[in-house]
């Protein structure tokens, strides 16, 4: 479940006002300086977290109790082209403005990967963006996971020619003390150690 937002808020995009979340609700979306109907929604996430010391350890240990500090780091998230209909709508109800601003970020989230170009998974639903550098992408999986979980071959798949069809998949080889083996055909020029001996022998 994604993160609920600590603190949420508008800035107007023609004056740069800013505008609490009762302020955009009560201002039904257009900005109360310049009238401005186009907002910037400022997203902060605030974690907190505890910092103990060895004395305050020991504290706690010797005498029952201890002390520690907090540390409290916000990393803000901005999604501009909010306009003033869909700022009413995230501010229209106080107690569902985190969960509306939540899901909102979401479908926005969607729709620039699909103008990327991206396409769901067929295996987890997700969208990605193919790429010819991870060929299971362009067979319609996200990741190899997905590609391997329905007997799909990351690798990419070259269409054999004549030449190629004609060769065998597999070709005999006898090592210098006589010892017969199989190897793949695609290792042809290449030196194969014997499955006997270990003698290597060169595939022709």
């Amino acid at each position: 479940m994604p993160r609920a937002p600590s603190r949420i808020g508008f800035v107007c995009e023609s004056c740069q006002r800013t505008a609490s979340v009762r302020q955009m609700r009560r201002w039904r979306g257009e900005c109360r300086r310049c009238k401005g109907r186009s907002w910037v929604l400022t997203i902060d996430y605030s974690e907190t977290e505890v910092e103990t010391s060895a004395v305050g350890i020991l504290s706690s240990l010797t005498l029952g109790f201890g002390w520690y500090s907090t540390k409290t780091s916000t990393n803000q998230t901005t999604v501009g082209g909010v306009s003033a209909e869909v700022g009413q709508h995230l501010t229209e109800t106080r107690s569902n403005v985190a969960l509306r601003v939540v899901e909102y970020l979401r479908l926005r989230e969607h729709q620039d990967l699909r103008d990327r170009g991206a396409q769901p998974c067929r295996k987890c639903d997700v969208l990605y963006v193919p790429t010819s550098e991870k060929p299971w992408t362009e067979t319609g999986y996200c990741s190899k996971s997905c590609a391997a979980q329905d007997g799909v071959e990351s690798a990419p798949v070259f269409q054999a020619s004549e030449a190629d069809e004609s060769k065998p998949s597999m070709i005999t080889v006898a090592c210098p003390k006589g010892h017969e083996f199989s190897v793949l055909a695609s290792f042809s020029g290449c030196l194969r150690p014997c499955t006997t001996c270990g003698e290597k022998v060169a595939v022709p």
